[in-house]
C-alpha cells in the first residue's frame, strides 16, 4: 500500500485489488476537500484514517458547508461510496455527470439517490402499516426495493484490529518491497540509456531533454566567457550508456567573472600596472603616449572606466610624456687647409732639327716696251 492515507480508497486501505474506480473515489476525497476546505475524514494517525475510510459512512457535505448545491453533494457521495459498483464506473461517467451539473441539468447521481431513498421509505411504510401482532402470516410480503446503501453499524472492538492489523501489514509490505528495489533484490534490471551532448546548449533545454530521458539534473555553475546559462560541460559525456535514472552534472556559465577596475589616472604608470593585476585582470596593458604638463610617466587617461568589469577586458592606459624643444643653431663656416706644395723643375733635353737648304731659282724674264 503505498501513497496518502487521506486519500485511500477503502479497498486500497485493506490491501484488496484495485481499478479505476479506485483513483475515482480518490478524487471524491478532493472534490468533498475542495468545497469544504478539509478531507472528510481526518484523525492523529494514517492507520486510524484508513480505519474510517473503511468502516465510517461520509459526513454530509451539506452540514460542513450550508447551501451545498444538492447536485454537486450527490456527485461527491456517488465517488465516495464504499463500494466500487456503486460508484461511478469509469472517469467518463463521472465527467458527463460534471457537465450536466455545470449546466444545471439533473444529475444522475441525484436520481440514483433519490431512488435508494424511496425505496427505503417505501420499507419503512410498509413496516409501519403492518400488523403487530407478532407471527409470520400477519407479515405483509415486501416488495423488492431498489438497492440502497447498507446501514452503518458501528464496529466492534475486534473489528477495528483487524483492520488495523491489515493497514499496518500492508504499509510494512510497501517499504519492504521498496527497499528491496533499492537494494536490486526485487523487479526487472536497470535500463541502459544513452547520454545525450547538450553541451553548449541553453541550461534550461538541457535540462528537459535529460530528465524526459529518466536522468536526474545536478546544475553547477562557474564563470566563463560563454554567454550566462550556457551549459561548459556535462558528466557522464554525450554518448556513455548508464543506468536510467542516474545522475548528470551539468556545468553551467555564470557569465564572465568581475572584479572592480580601479582608479589609476594621475598614478606613475608601473605603480598603475601593478595595481590593476593585483585586482586579478588578465589582459595585456597596453601603453599609449601623450605630450601632457603632467609628470612624465604619470597616467593620463584610462579605458576601461573605474568600476565593475569583466576580469578578461582590454586595457589602455595613456601615459604623460613632456614636450619636445626644437633648437635652431647658426651656421658654421669651416675654412678649407691650405697645402703648399715644392715646387717642381723639370729640365728637358735640348732638341735641334736640321732642316735642307732650299734653292729656288726663278726664271729670268723679259719685257721689251715697245717706243713711241
Amino acid at each position: 500500500v503505498m501513497g496518502t492515507a487521506t486519500y485511500f480508497s477503502p479497498e486500497q486501505a485493506q490491501g484488496k485489488p484495485v481499478d479505476p474506480r479506485s483513483d475515482l473515489y480518490s478524487l471524491g476525497v478532493v472534490l468533498y476537500e475542495m468545497s469544504s476546505g478539509k478531507p472528510p475524514f481526518s484523525a492523529d494517525s494514517p492507520v486510524a484514517i484508513a480505519y474510517k475510510h473503511v468502516q465510517e459512512p461520509v459526513p454530509p457535505l451539506h452540514e460542513k458547508v450550508p447551501g451545498v448545491p444538492r447536485g454537486y453533494e450527490a456527485i461527491t457521495n456517488k465517488a465516495l461510496a464504499k463500494d466500487p459498483d456503486r460508484r461511478y464506473q469509469d472517469a467518463a461517467e463521472l465527467r458527463a455527470d460534471l457537465l450536466r451539473f455545470r449546466d444545471g441539468r439533473p444529475v444522475q447521481a441525484s436520481s440514483m439517490g433519490a431512488a435508494a431513498a424511496a425505496g427505503a421509505v417505501g420499507v419503512a411504510a410498509g413496516a409501519a402499516a403492518a400488523p403487530l401482532a407478532p407471527g409470520p402470516s400477519t407479515m405483509a410480503p415486501p416488495s423488492t426495493p431498489p438497492p440502497v446503501e447498507e446501514p452503518y453499524h458501528h464496529p466492534s472492538r475486534s473489528g477495528w484490529f483487524f483492520a488495523a492489523i491489515v493497514v499496518l501489514l500492508a504499509i510494512l509490505g510497501g517499504l519492504t518491497f521498496a527497499f528491496g528495489r533499492q537494494l536490486g533484490v526485487f523487479g526487472d534490471e536497470k535500463v541502459q540509456v544513452p547520454v545525450v551532448d547538450v553541451v553548449d546548449s541553453p541550461v534550461l533545454l538541457a535540462t528537459q531533454r535529460l530528465e524526459a530521458l529518466g536522468f536526474k539534473v545536478t546544475v553547477e555553475r562557474e564563470p566563463s566567457d560563454k554567454p550566462a546559462d550556457q551549459v561548459l560541460s556535462q558528466d557522464p559525456a554525450a554518448g556513455q550508456r548508464v543506468d536510467k535514472g542516474s545522475e548528470v552534472v551539468l556545468t553551467v556559465s555564470s557569465g564572465p567573472a568581475t572584479a572592480e577596475f580601479p582608479d589609476v589616472v594621475n598614478t606613475e604608470v608601473g605603480a598603475a600596472q601593478k595595481r590593476i593585476q593585483g585586482e586579478g585582470f588578465t589582459a595585456q596593458i597596453v601603453l599609449e603616449t601623450q605630450v601632457s604638463d603632467l609628470v612624465p610617466g604619470t597616467v593620463v587617461r584610462q579605458a576601461p572606466s573605474p568600476g565593475p568589469q569583466p576580469l578578461g577586458v582590454p586595457i589602455i592606459l595613456t601615459v604623460a610624456i613632456p614636450q619636445v624643444t626644437t633648437t635652431t643653431a647658426a651656421p658654421t663656416t669651416t675654412a678649407a687647409p691650405t697645402t703648399t706644395l715644392p715646387p717642381v723643375t723639370t729640365t728637358l733635353p735640348p732638341t735641334t732639327t736640321t732642316l735642307p737648304p732650299t734653292s729656288t731659282t726663278l726664271p729670268a724674264t723679259s719685257t721689251t716696251v715697245p717706243g713711241p
